[in-house]
């Protein structure tokens, strides 16, 4: 009833931004971005989907490897796909990532193995988007909001980068390590130090990583983010905005914060409310600017919707020991 009463709310709050917006501009010039529009772009930015999915397959693929997991390719293409459909109804950075370790935990990793890496991966990409919006930013001449959003995604960019360090630096591992062993009993809550201790021996791998790990990690997330903005970009083409690549560059990087806030049902209103802000602020126009953030938007339930396909696929062919009774 609770979960009922959350999504109910999401849902809510979405309906409202929404109306917000459709009022915010006289419909004419909704609808007179919408005939002028270009259809290829379009379907060219909603194709971009199938490479940002297989990066982001690809990104849990070399962690997994890193933990000693053995996974296959495939599965976790399909992981990233009922990640996006489910995310639909239980929005939220916590929920998608709880969601994310149950699903790879099934396929056969560790579940401390595979805690240790959804969050990492999680608190990666957080950083690499911070970054890239600070960059994006100094590189726009019109980007507006002083030095306040710079020092914005400077500041939350450090505490996410130290939270990374002090969960996942081997010295932290051994620093905890060695207090747990001094001041925790063996027989006081034994199942629970043992866990613990297991968890803090797997999180100490990703503090080790190579120059090679991070240069895999690095490139797949930075290529992730390319696709991203390029179809960000040729959706904006489409609707016959004259905005630069460091704009939109930065905005994806507020959007990319917003939706960690699981206040609206799969990002939709946040999004384009969001979008909205960011460019009207640089000066686009606001019609425009809310046709742009829902375009993604409808992006984002096109993967949904091919995630919830794959789920029934799954839940409708028989399992193997099925296959072998049957």
């Amino acid at each position: 009833m609770r979960r009922g009463l959350k999504a109910s709310l999401g849902i809510a709050v979405s309906l409202v931004l929404l109306g917000l917006l459709v009022v915010w501009q006289p419909l004419d010039e909704y609808l007179a971005v919408w005939r002028q529009a270009m259809l290829w772009p379009i379907l060219l930015a909603f194709a971009l989907t199938v490479p940002m999915v297989l990066l982001r397959a690809r990104q849990t693929w070399s962690l997994a490897r890193l933990q000693g997991m053995r996974v296959g390719f495939r599965p976790l293409v399909g992981l990233q796909l009922a990640t996006t459909f489910y995310g639909m109804f239980v929005p939220g950075i916590v929920a998608v990532g709880l969601l994310r370790w149950y699903r790879l935990a099934r396929l056969g990793g560790d579940p401390k193995a595979t805690l240790a890496l959804v969050v990492f991966s999680r608190l990666l990409e957080i950083e690499v988007a911070l970054m890239l919006g600070l960059a994006f930013w100094l590189l726009d001449p019109v980007a507006p909001g002083g030095p306040g959003l710079p020092a914005a995604f400077l500041g939350i960019w450090a505490a996410t980068a130290m939270a990374r360090f002090a969960a996942f630096h081997p010295s932290t591992a051994r620093w905890a390590g060695r207090l747990m062993a001094e001041r925790w009993p063996l027989e006081r809550f034994a199942t629970v130090r043992s866990r613990l201790a297991g968890l803090l021996e797997v999180t100490g791998r990703y503090g080790a990583l190579t120059g090679r790990a991070w240069a895999t990690l690095l490139s797949n997330i930075l290529a992730s983010n390319a696709l991203g903005l390029l179809a960000a970009g040729l959706v904006a083409m489409a609707l016959g905005m004259d905005v630069g690549w460091a704009t939109l560059g930065w905005a994806r990087s507020i959007l990319a914060l917003a939706m960690l806030f699981p206040i609206t049902w799969a990002g939709i209103g946040l999004r384009e409310a969001t979008m909205a802000a960011a460019l009207v602020a640089s000066g686009q126009p606001p019609a425009a600017s809310v046709a742009l953030g829902l375009t993604l938007s409808l992006r984002v339930v096109i993967e949904a919707a091919a995630g919830g396909l794959a789920e029934l696929h799954a839940w409708l062919s028989p399992s193997p020991r099925q296959s072998t009774h049957g």
